[in-house]
């Protein structure tokens, strides 16, 4: 994944054309991100707690009770609570300082 300024692209999958890991699903990496960033995403704004790809968890959101979703991110929205992102193509996510 590339990251610029304030957007945050998803880098071009490694495997070869059609060639998916872990039960079909896509797994990249999302390079940039980390658990406890306040972001903005989809107009809501929230706090990254589990980059599940990655197996990042926060301590709240301990990886034996989220791994099983395999791919995404779980952000803590101020406006809905706990969302699951399976698949950021097309989603704009900017970071909040």
């Amino acid at each position: 994944m590339i990251v610029w300024d304030r957007v945050i692209a998803l880098k071009p999958d490694p495997l070869p054309r059609g060639k998916l890991r872990k039960g079909g699903q896509d797994m990249r990496v999302l390079r940039g991100l980390e658990i406890g960033e306040r972001i903005r995403i989809q107009g809501m704004t929230g706090v990254v707690v589990a980059l599940i790809s990655e197996g990042k968890f926060a301590p709240d959101y301990p990886a034996e009770a989220w791994a099983y979703l395999e791919a995404g991110i779980l952000v803590d929205t101020d406006e809905a609570g706990l969302i699951h992102y399976a698949d950021l193509d097309d989603i704009t996510i900017e970071k909040i300082r």
